[in-house]
């Protein structure tokens, strides 16, 4: 990971650069940063490819969207605390976009996603939370439940907004990392079309702030 790439995080919800997912774990070990599982007994990095649903894994993303496309979120909603941060690594070109959308005051709902009430299934328990809290962001419309009117308009807002969300082009032949602030901005990935080569992102999840 380029020395410059997590200043750069700091004024822009996403940044890519050239480099392997073992780049950006060799500075987060240096900067402090945690690696994050997303799943109890898993390792922190994991292999995205897409899978028809019946294929996918119990209560993934892809088990509601098949090859379809993955509608905007943030990783780990389902955890008490979410990653900070997420890397993406694509080890070349590959015509699947990612699709990414920073948290905005000039269009987001802000007053809803801070006071709208979710119930979100964490896998063994349920918590209720805001979508908004502490300036952290976790919206994911599979794991979270809306439970009042704002919540709903959170839910609906982010829903018609995948057109409105930026594309990122894995169009590098090299390989690429793109970083996402997982507390500002959301991610999807736009649907696979029946004769698109094999697709693979490598993942892993940071935290970088202690708790409050």
């Amino acid at each position: 990971m380029h020395d410059t790439a997590a200043p750069r995080l700091t004024r822009h919800p996403w940044v890519s650069f050239p480099g392997t997912l073992e780049d950006v774990i060799d500075r987060a070990r240096r900067l402090g940063w945690e690696a994050v599982s997303m799943r109890d007994g898993d390792p922190p990095v994991s292999e995205l490819r897409p899978v028809p649903a019946d294929r996918a894994r119990p209560n993934s993303l892809s088990s509601r969207t098949g090859l379809g496309a993955q509608p905007l979120h943030t990783d780990g909603a389902h955890l008490e605390r979410p990653p900070d941060v997420i890397a993406l690594a694509s080890p070349g070109a590959h015509p699947t976009s990612t699709r990414l959308l920073a948290l905005h005051p000039s269009v987001s709902p802000l007053e809803d996603l801070r006071h709208g009430v979710f119930s979100v299934s964490g896998g063994r328990a349920r918590f209720h939370t805001m979508a908004l809290a502490r300036d952290c962001l976790r919206f994911d419309p599979y794991c979270m439940t809306p439970c009042d009117e704002r919540a709903r308009r959170a839910v609906a807002h982010f829903r018609t907004s995948f057109e409105m969300s930026t594309p990122h082009h894995w169009s590098n032949n090299s390989p690429e990392v793109l970083l996402i602030d997982n507390r500002l901005a959301l991610h999807a990935r736009e649907a696979v079309r029946p004769h698109d080569p094999p697709r693979l992102l490598r993942r892993i999840a940071f935290r970088i702030t202690e708790p409050t």
